[in-house]
């Protein structure tokens, strides 16, 4: 028997479903707009390879008539045509190699039906599209063109120019406001803070033509000025203080020791009026500009608060090509030290061609007057280091990938239309090379010598050297002594004795310190003698800074001796305390023994009286 309900019933639904699939078809073509879905999709998904900027395989898909036009391969799609259109073909393969897009999540379901139901209508989109033109047609990128003045009869060619614009917008400009709300106002903006009621009154009071003026070059001279203004280059440029490794508290982590300087010399510069492009190659390359002048080289603090002691020299470098190109180009290249930048016309090498113009930076600290530790009391600067560096592309911007075929120049973006840079080494000064011969450094260390004999020869007097003689045996007696293990120490060596001979080699230490300091100078002021001169006198002042500091070495293990002797012959010994002696003799009669097998190599070049460094900058 046959069921015609539940036929007629299954008939039914079939043509329900059916009719339903025809009628979403329909309202989906229908629903489809170019400039609300296809259009976006595109260019959130596609143009980054296929655009205005980069054209892969001359492929674009940023207008509708140049989807038509195609690429290489021909038209990307084919008008009613979604089954013969090349573009659905690749989003909707399954092959990874020729999925599109090859990067990220493929194209949902939604979004590649609407593309093949836009294709399927026709692939309509506006007549008079407008062809989007590269990024590097952006007024941004163009050289500035001096305008035109307009004639306006105003007092300033600012005010002309925005009257012109008043003008064509039909815009009323509001009348000067009264003259203590001026007042008011250029305080606040100039030095940041309001008039006082006497500065108030004073221009209130003053009627002259020049008035107003004059009160502007007032508050432009006032030291205020560069400090209320210099907070707004201070953000930009990143500006902190130096953060210290929380391990020790000592190390820098990020930037140096006083950067302030910096900071000081940025507030300096603005109320001296120096010009902003000069702030600029100042901070850039301030040791190049002026090389003997340390209140210039305080402006490369700007390079120096970047450095970064935890990232490594890459790190460093890296923030110095962001930042620098952010600060003073007004663009992110961070984009591009992996890859091609995917909004603006730079190149991935451009990125590193920008590295290259900082590959050979170091950081340094210039000595001041009266303190022989910079980091008491130093100036923070950037230098040529690594004169002969070499630039390479990373792959991906992955470090452990560079490509070593061939090492890049340095340069600075193709969209700035500089052309190459030549960079023309720059020969330094001797005091900026070798520190050491500056007047005052050693005018300072000898100070500081001198004062420590004076010191050694006063303490020496006080003791009763008449009845301890005090000879070389003694002496040889003191080392053998101090080279002896914690637990083997003479602890029940005569005391007096003990601290004469102490006394003695802390004397004879600071001469010899004097003696060592004076060969130094000899040999750090050799550099254009012969080779033969050089060596020679190279090689006295190291045996004597060789014996000066087995003398200092050997007071401090016999100082660290004798405490250890006052802590277990006290008369109340205290346990606590001896073993603190003991651990400090342990150390520093490890430090001795250490020296003295150290010493039994042969002699190498003297150590200067403060560190060199190159005798010339790249230019770059």
């Amino acid at each position: 028997m046959v069921d015609e309900g539940g036929s007629m019933r299954k008939t039914f639904c079939q043509f329900s479903v059916l009719t339903l699939l025809a009628t979403t078809h329909g309202l989906l073509a229908a629903s489809v707009s170019y400039e609300r879905d296809i259009q976006p999709l595109l260019v959130s998904r596609c143009t980054s390879c296929h655009g205005g900027l980069k054209s892969k395989g001359a492929l674009r898909l940023d207008a509708g008539v140049l989807m038509l036009k195609g690429g290489q391969t021909g038209p990307a799609m084919v008008s009613g045509k979604p089954g013969e259109s090349l573009l659905l073909q690749r989003i909707l393969s399954a092959d990874p190699e020729e999925r599109m897009p090859p990067e990220g999540k493929p194209l949902s379901a939604h979004e590649s039906d609407m593309l093949r139901e836009w294709i399927a209508a026709g692939t309509p989109f506006p007549k008079d599209e407008e062809i989007p033109s590269g990024p590097g047609d952006h007024w941004f990128f163009k050289q500035p063109i001096k305008a035109t003045l307009p004639i306006g009869g105003l007092s300033h060619p600012i005010d002309a120019f925005l009257a012109q614009d008043w003008k064509k917008h039909g815009l009323t400009p509001q009348q000067p406001v009264e003259k203590g709300m001026l007042a008011r106002r250029v305080y606040l903006d100039l030095v940041g803070v309001p008039p006082t009621f006497e500065e108030l009154t004073a221009f209130l009071s003053d009627n002259s033509a020049d008035g107003y003026e004059r009160l502007v070059d007032k508050l432009l001279a006032d030291s205020r000025y560069g400090q209320r203004w210099a907070r707004h280059g201070m953000d930009i440029w990143r500006y902190s203080d130096e953060v210290l490794n929380p391990c020790d508290g000592k190390t820098p982590m990020y930037g140096e020791y006083h950067l302030w300087r910096w900071r000081d010399w940025i507030v300096e510069s603005l109320n001296e009026g120096k010009p902003y492009d000069k702030m600029i190659v100042e901070m850039l390359a301030g040791d190049e500009l002026a090389p003997e002048d340390v209140k210039t080289a305080r402006a490369t603090g700007y390079l120096v608060r970047n450095y970064n002691e935890l990232g490594g020299r890459d790190a460093w470098l890296h923030d110095v090509v962001d930042h620098t190109s952010q600060a003073f180009l007004g663009l992110t290249m961070r984009c591009a030290r992996c890859h091609d930048h995917k909004y603006d016309p730079i190149p991935h090498a451009d990125y590193y061609k920008m590295r290259a113009v900082f590959e050979p930076m170091g950081k340094r600290m210039h000595l001041e007057p009266g303190f022989a530790d910079p980091r008491k009391n130093g100036t923070p600067a950037a230098f040529d280091e690594n004169l002969h560096s070499k630039t390479y592309l990373f792959e991906n911007g992955n470090p452990q990938e560079p490509k070593k075929d061939s090492a890049l120049p340095p340069g600075v973006p193709q969209l700035l239309n500089a052309g190459g840079i030549e960079p023309k080494p720059v020969k330094l000064p001797g005091a900026v090379s070798h520190p050491g011969r500056l007047s005052f450094v050693r005018d300072d260390k000898r100070r500081e010598l001198s004062q420590a004999l004076a010191k050694a020869q006063h303490k020496a007097k006080e003791q009763p050297s008449a009845d301890y003689e005090v000879s070389d045996a003694t002496l040889a007696e003191l080392e053998k002594n101090c080279r002896q293990p914690t637990d083997a120490a003479p602890l029940d060596a005569p005391f007096k004795s003990m601290e004469v001979a102490l006394t003695r080699a802390q004397v004879l230490e600071a001469e010899k310190s004097l003696e060592a300091f004076q060969a130094v100078l000899a040999a750090d002021d050799a550099i254009e003698r012969t080779e033969a001169q050089i060596k020679k006198l190279s090689e006295m002042a190291a045996t004597l800074q060789r014996e000066q500091k087995r003398r200092q070495v050997l007071a401090s293990a016999a100082e660290a001796l004798l405490e250890l002797l006052r802590a277990k012959q006290d008369a109340k010994p205290n346990q606590e305390k001896i073993d603190s002696a003991k651990s400090k003799y342990s150390a520093a009669r490890e430090s001795f023994t250490k020296l003295v097998e150290e010493q039994k190599k042969p002699l190498s070049a003297h150590e200067p009286l403060v560190k060199s460094y190159p005798g010339s900058s790249t230019g770059r």
